[in-house]
């Protein structure tokens, strides 16, 4: 009867387990990207793209117009807008890795993550080996932790982003109509006025001479600077800070053995040189003792 009855409750497990496996691949994988969270994260994602792109063409624009000074006062400015290019890069990689998690990543977990996790616990039902059941839950933390970091870390991402944000889309509004003003300055006739009296007047700020021309620059590429810094936190910083967050509070709820395992055999590798050091210390105050003696 006991007998039986195991048989029947590893049975009734493993059906439970291989509908799991169905109803994942076959139902949540489609069904996930329909979820509301997920089309806000999409949205936010696409908004991220379109201020670096903007912030990214705002640069090009005033580096065409830093090629009006002289090529002493232009050279300095024009390199460090260069310098901004591969952060621009960096910046629209991370967002394209965070849409990539969110289209694909999320659907990847039910569509084999928790399957692959749920075959795992199967063996284990079968053979009672613990490692196939490390394994699965593993497997299963993993798939948790993409689930849960993707939509917190978009959420914090914009959170943040609303109070921050705001300077960025500032800075990019006074490139662009700076760039537009000296544009109209440049081609327009002079004809009373001097190219600076006109910047001064539309800019409605002194630009009398060359110095406040540069200055004016300056201004624009320090903005530029901590709009990139800005950006940088809450499209890069954040995003990884979730993630190791979850990552340590999982492993914290779990006590996964691999990660005891791994900090173990650091402290070993660091007590190894202090060993060898006494041991060959030792044979020294030996002979100085015999030595004495």
């Amino acid at each position: 009867m006991k007998l039986s009855e195991r048989f029947w409750t590893k049975a009734f497990l493993i059906l439970a387990l291989v509908f799991v496996i169905l109803f994942s691949h076959f139902v949540c994988r489609n069904e996930v990207t329909k979820m509301p969270f997920i089309n806000q994260s999409v949205e936010h994602l696409d908004d991220a793209q379109s201020m670096v792109l903007k912030i990214s063409a705002s640069t090009l624009t005033v580096s065409y117009f830093i090629s009006l000074l002289p090529d002493d006062h232009a050279s300095p400015l024009a390199g460090t807008l260069a310098d901004f290019s591969k952060y621009f890069v960096l910046l629209l990689g991370m967002i394209f890795l965070e849409r990539l998690m969110v289209l694909e990543g999320i659907p990847l977990v039910f569509s084999i993550i928790i399957p692959a996790s749920c075959f795992f616990f199967m063996l284990f039902i079968l053979f009672k080996k613990e490692i196939l059941k490390k394994i699965g839950l593993k497997l299963l933390v993993f798939g948790i932790a993409v689930l849960l970091v993707v939509p917190c870390g978009t959420y914090l991402s914009q959170t943040i982003g609303d109070r921050y944000l705001g300077y960025v889309n500032d800075t990019i509004t006074k490139a662009e109509a700076g760039s537009e003003v000296i544009d109209d300055s440049v081609s327009m006739e002079t004809g009373d006025k001097s190219f600076y009296e006109k910047v001064s007047a539309l800019f409605q700020t002194a630009v009398n001479g060359l110095k406040d021309y540069i200055n004016y620059f300056k201004n624009i590429i320090e903005r530029f600077i901590t709009s990139i810094a800005i950006m940088i936190i809450i499209y890069c910083g954040i995003p990884f800070i979730t993630f190791v967050i979850f990552i340590w509070i999982l492993n914290q709820l779990f006590q996964f053995q691999s990660f005891q395992v791994l900090g173990d055999k650091l402290i070993r590798r660091r007590r190894k040189p202090e060993l060898q050091d006494d041991k060959l210390e030792f044979p020294d105050d030996k002979l100085r003792d015999d030595k004495e003696d």
